[in-house]
């Protein structure tokens, strides 16, 4: 009897012990997979907001050429100055868009939510460019 309780025992420990041990690999394995994780949608994150920042820098670009060319025709009086009240207005709206940009950027906001912004503004900057064009 003292030999069965003794092996008893032995199996019980043992098999606590294994247990114990699949326990923490466990957890060490699941922590791992959270920290890769974590860290692969940080370096994602990071990837798509210097892209959008390209595309900003590319806006800035784009709303500075128009700019130019606005600033070029000021000179030139116009018998319609509707017109040139209507490529400015455009002009000011694309600069506030591509401002929003800019600030969903500066203040993470999420990726879908700049490319939101982004097509906007491109769409601000195709319209002041038809009425710049206009003139």
């Amino acid at each position: 009897m003292k030999k069965s309780k003794i092996r008893l025992f032995r199996n019980a420990s043992t098999t606590i012990s294994i247990l114990g041990i699949l326990l923490i690999i466990a957890t060490i394995i699941i922590v791992a997979y959270l920290g890769i994780t974590l860290i692969a949608s940080e370096i994602t994150h990071d990837v798509s907001s210097s892209s959008q920042y390209d595309t900003l820098a590319k806006l800035n670009s784009q709303y500075n050429e128009l700019a130019k060319k606005m600033n070029g025709t000021a000179n030139i009086n116009y018998e319609n100055k509707t017109l040139y009240s209507n490529a400015e207005l455009e002009l000011r709206n694309a600069q506030i868009a591509i401002d929003d940009v800019d600030s969903g950027l500066s203040s993470n906001k999420p990726s879908t939510e700049i490319d939101n912004r982004i097509k906007i503004a491109q769409n601000q900057l195709s319209v002041a460019s038809e009425e710049i064009n206009k003139l």
